[in-house]
């Protein structure tokens, strides 16, 4: 597989999920290397006003994915 498939797959389901309402909004960059190697980065803003901030070094020579690293922000009241 390569970067540019693998970063297609994630827009696709970031698009799907998007049409369900589940997601507000989204924005990603990517930073590649190789055809296989690179880093991707990201937030979805979602339908509760929560946050997921993502950075993921990507490395597709193998068949292990390593270095997904994720912070979630809560903007909000609980309840």
């Amino acid at each position: 597989m390569l970067l540019s498939e693998y970063l297609y797959e994630i827009t696709e389901t970031v698009g799907e999920l998007t049409e369900t309402g589940l997601i507000l909004s989204s924005g990603l960059t990517t930073d590649f290397r190789t055809k296989k190697i690179g880093l991707i980065k990201g937030v979805l803003l979602f339908s509760d006003n929560s946050k997921l901030f993502f950075r993921e070094y990507v490395d597709l020579r193998y068949k292990i994915r390593k270095g997904l690293i994720l912070s979630i922000i809560r903007i909000g009241t609980a309840v």
